[in-house]
């Protein structure tokens, strides 16, 4: 007496298993594209903040230009007026010296 014993698979079990395999794996390919994303919005931040500190040093170094600039002409126009004041002054010392000669000059005779 030979018994044949015939295995059956349950089809549907097996495609419902398939179907929730594929729905993890696109899941878990929705998740690696949520955390590229993700990431790439952390890199263009991290853009933009490297930009504004560019641009913020570039102002910080405009203003220190600026300040160079305010003290090169203060100074040029102190000694200026100071090299002017001093000749000006120089000048009346000999006209008064040259007043006092002349006076003098004028006694004498």
């Amino acid at each position: 007496m030979t018994t044949t014993t015939t295995t059956t698979t349950n089809t549907t079990t097996t495609a419902l298993l398939l179907l929730l395999l594929l729905l993890l794996l696109l899941l878990l390919l929705l998740l690696l594209l949520l955390l590229l994303l993700l990431l790439l919005l952390l890199l263009l931040l991290l853009l933009l903040l490297l930009l504004l500190l560019l641009l913020l040093l570039l102002l910080l170094l405009l203003l220190l230009l600026l300040l160079l600039l305010l003290l090169y002409y203060y100074y040029n126009n102190y000694y200026y007026y100071y090299y002017y004041y001093y000749y000006y002054y120089y000048y009346y010392y000999y006209y008064y010296y040259y007043f006092f000669y002349y006076y003098s000059y004028y006694l004498y005779y």
